[in-house]
């Protein structure tokens, strides 16, 4: 899963609910209005295309009256409105997902310091005169200062890490 975006599947819900909202009133008011003849000579109106091989004419259908565009923006706004709270609550959801999920990584890489600390410490107190291997792969051996020194540094590490 991503990190920038927990939930991939939102964003296509989103555009299709939009798209949905924005075209839900213009279909069943601007629908176009199909006439043709069926083999018997009757003529038909309709919305849906007629049988294939049928020759229609297309018929513009008139637009609304005034009061009904008014309650068709009214209800496009409202609608609109909803698809806007819908996108910031996700938005929220997501942003606490990742949040959570960032929480949880925090925490598992404490862990892992956490134990590699207290491994150090332990080493370091069991050691003796031990060799240790500097991360330039040189091998030395430490002297009490240095010992000392890097007993404060785990101690200082388990105390960070091991909350």
């Amino acid at each position: 899963m991503d990190i920038r975006n927990p939930h991939p599947a939102h964003g296509w819900r989103i555009r299709l609910v939009t798209l949905l909202v924005t075209l839900l009133p213009c279909t069943t008011v601007f629908s176009d209005i199909y006439k043709w003849k069926d083999a018997s000579g009757e003529v038909h109106y309709t919305q849906a295309r007629p049988p294939v091989g049928i020759t229609a004419e297309m018929i513009q259908g008139a637009p609304p009256p005034p009061e009904k565009q008014a309650e068709v923006r009214k209800e496009q706004q409202k609608l609109q409105q909803q698809v806007d709270e819908m996108n910031a609550r996700i938005t929220r959801q997501d942003e606490a997902d990742t949040e959570k999920q960032q929480h949880e990584q925090l925490a598992e890489a404490n862990k892992k310091n956490c134990i590699a600390a207290q491994n150090n410490l332990s080493k370091l107190q069991l050691g003796g005169n031990r060799r240790y291997l500097t991360p330039d792969g040189e091998v030395i051996r430490l002297t009490d200062e240095q010992r000392q020194q890097r007993t404060e540094e785990a101690n200082e590490q388990i105390k960070k890490y091991c909350i």
